[in-house]
């Protein structure tokens, strides 16, 4: 029998998050006088995708260690680590008690610069929530979210959302899924497992890249021009009610730009962050090619080799036809805007 979120009783949770790509990007961690925080030093706006998921099973155990499984395999190491500290955060701020067992597994490849740790990270907070006796706002699961994963922020509110910069910043929802009118083809490139993940890479970027001050002050700039291609003030949400169809090549423009300006900002680290490969490149060029033959679609690239290709709704299969035609593209995935976090569930 499911009984309410919350409840003591609880046994086992089942939650599932969406990956978000960021449009308008997070680079970078925010820091002051008390040093360096787990929150974005740059605002960013991103889009929750359907197709991508990971699912996050939590089953309370007796025993006195936590134990994590990771796509059907043991965790082990950093990545054992990383998701036990979480753990043990939740449990240090009072919110849960004794030791849980971790299933979660995700559709698509996880250290790939695919957002696998915003989904990953998203379905264990909201897994999570369930066991916190009358649980939690959306806001502050956003803020516990990010702390496992920055981006992960995104992914509780999912569709169009925005994550603002700051020390302890929440996710906010810009326009829900089913009014987003824009889709994005996930182009999956021949690439070897990148060998700095994105925690890592944001640290060597701000100490060493000359164009990182550059980067910082740009990306703001850019946010607030997306936000007012959508009709959107930073402080709004969805009620701002923008134009149902949100014009592409308004906004693409600053997609784009804002991609080039992050990854420009990283090569230009000592020494280089270069996340390329040839597909990739490859996969740039021909975006700008299809736009010459007056298709409206714009790439972005996260922290990785693998290239998102934003196009209208109706326009997703036909985009997706023309990318797996590119060399190297070893799988192509059309996707709709995916809402939030949620509970499948409870018992």
């Amino acid at each position: 029998m499911t009984r309410a979120a919350g409840s003591r009783e609880l046994r086992h949770v089942v939650a599932v998050a969406h990956a978000n790509i960021a449009l308008i990007k997070y680079w970078g961690k925010y820091s002051d006088a008390r040093g360096e925080h787990q929150a974005p030093a740059t605002p960013s706006i991103a889009l929750a995708l359907a197709e991508l998921t990971t699912t996050t099973s939590l089953t309370r155990i007796g025993g006195g260690a936590d134990v994590i499984r990771l796509d059907g395999s043991t965790a082990r190491g950093r990545e054992r680590g990383r998701i036990t500290d979480y753990l043990q955060l939740w449990r240090d701020h009072g919110l849960i008690e004794g030791r849980f067992r971790v299933e979660s597994a995700s559709n698509f490849d996880r250290s790939a610069g695919m957002a696998s740790s915003a989904s990953g990270f998203a379905a264990l907070a909201t897994a999570l929530s369930a066991f916190v006796p009358g649980g939690l706002s959306t806001q502050r699961l956003s803020r516990l979210a990010r702390l496992g994963s920055g981006s992960a922020a995104r992914s509780i509110t999912g569709a169009l959302s925005a994550l603002p910069a700051g020390r302890d910043p929440a996710a906010r929802l810009l326009v829900p899924a089913e009014k987003v009118p824009w889709g994005m083809v996930v182009c999956q490139v021949d690439a070897p497992r990148k060998k700095t993940g994105s925690r890592d890479g944001m640290r060597h970027t701000k100490g060493t890249s000359p164009y990182y001050a550059a980067w910082l002050a740009q990306c703001k700039r850019d946010y607030n021009s997306l936000l007012a291609v959508l009709r959107l003030t930073p402080g709004s949400g969805s009620a701002g009610q923008p134009r149902a169809r949100v014009n592409l090549s308004q906004a693409g423009p600053l997609i784009e730009a804002n991609c080039l300006t992050m990854h420009a900002c990283m090569q230009a680290a000592r020494p280089a962050l270069l996340y390329w490969q040839p597909a990739t490149l490859a996969l740039m060029q021909a975006t700008a090619q299809w736009r010459e033959q007056r298709h409206c679609v714009y790439f972005t690239i996260d922290a990785g080799a693998h290239v998102f290709l934003v196009c209208e709704r109706a326009a997703l299969p036909l985009i997706a036809r023309l990318a797996r035609r590119v060399p190297s593209v070893v799988r192509v995935i059309p996707s709709l805007p995916g809402g939030p976090a949620r509970i499948i569930d409870a018992q």
